[in-house]
């Protein structure tokens, strides 16, 4: 995989990357149905989230959907596949063949999802030596010998529930660091926090003020009445928002410029010139995502530029006026801080 793929998957949340084959099953259920496309609202209802987060864990993966139709689904299956690495063949051992681990080597299917289960464990030896749909299955005794030929990467564990934390302990000893555990055991592993990135840095490192790339988004729920269930993570707007003016207006933050005039007053930065790689505004049923992704970013600069882009859209800012509002360097003529609560930091990346 390359560097910049890595790059993007780690940044993606933890939650994010769960729900991630979750909406992959349902796609490919309504592709074998015939459906050409879907909304985000659709797969949130199938899957009990809200559409907006739907839409925001499909951006990670670089796709987005169009206004009134929405995702086209074979395109959204390929990308989901080849993203969640069900492209690649990822080879497994299964420890435990009794009843569950039996039925999981017979099940072929697992193979579209990129793991081929390439050789069964178990204590008992009446079943060493045997197949179970052409996987062989090998004692217990034999795991470090079939580790080093196979290099599996991933270990199935389908143990009676007793025996969970020797296997995991016995697995993770072989050099296999990603389980699967079907018992309903909860296993404990080394340690409780998962590093997904690490390198050395220097000794004038510093985590704020070393150069960096961060992305932050702020939301906004445009629709005539209030959601409860959304009051804490977006800014309400009851009046129609023009998404497109709104991009148009944006794009004229992309580059280097002084950005001033989207400053809160007094603030303690030596200077405001600050580069800014994208800037987008896209909208999912109800929620308007303007995300900014920069070198840096001054004191509520984000919130400056969405309350000057919900003006823009309202149609009492000209798209074109971000440019003047730019050269003004003086905040008084940019649109309003907008509220906090729509704002979330969704990602950093060291240079």
């Amino acid at each position: 995989m390359a560097n910049d793929e890595m790059k993007q998957i780690w940044k993606v949340p933890e939650p994010t990357l769960r729900r991630l084959p979750w909406y992959l099953a349902f796609l490919k259920l309504m592709k074998g149905r015939g459906e050409a496309f879907v909304s985000s609202t659709q797969i949130a209802k199938e899957i009990n989230v809200d559409p907006s987060q739907v839409a925001k864990d499909l951006s990670f993966v670089n796709i987005s959907g169009k206004t009134r139709v929405g995702y086209e689904i074979s395109t959204l299956v390929d990308v989901l596949e080849d993203f969640l690495g069900f492209t690649a063949q990822h080879k497994a051992f299964l420890f435990g063949v009794g009843s569950l681990g039996a039925a999981l080597l017979q099940d072929s299917g697992l193979k579209q999802y990129g793991l081929e289960i390439v050789g069964g464990f178990d204590v008992r030896r009446e079943l060493a030596g045997t197949e179970i749909n052409g996987i062989p299955v090998y004692h217990m005794d034999d795991f470090p010998a079939k580790q080093k030929e196979y290099g599996a990467t991933i270990g199935v564990i389908t143990v009676p529930v007793d025996k969970a934390q020797e296997v995991t302990e016995l697995i993770i000893a072989g050099g296999i660091k990603a389980l699967w555990n079907f018992t309903p055991f909860r296993i404990r592993v080394p340690e409780d926090i998962v590093v997904q990135d690490s390198c050395e840095v220097p000794d004038t490192f510093h985590p704020r003020f070393s150069r960096s790339r961060k992305t932050y988004e702020y939301r906004i729920l445009n629709r005539r009445f209030r959601m409860p269930t959304r009051r804490l993570d977006t800014y309400f707007y009851h009046y129609p928002l023009d998404v497109e003016k709104m991009q148009e207006a944006a794009d004229y933050l992309v580059g280097e410029h002084d950005f001033k005039s989207f400053c809160a007053v007094n603030a303690q930065s030596k200077t405001s010139v600050r580069t800014i790689y994208a800037c987008t505004v896209t909208k999912e049923a109800d929620i308007i995502t303007i995300r900014v992704t920069g070198n840096g970013f001054l004191y509520n600069m984000v919130r400056i530029i969405a309350g000057t882009l919900i003006k823009v859209g309202a149609g009492e800012f000209a798209p074109q006026e971000m440019q003047t509002i730019l050269d003004a360097c003086d905040r008084s003529v940019a649109g309003p801080t907008a509220p906090a609560h729509g704002l979330t930091m969704i990602g950093l990346e060291y240079e």
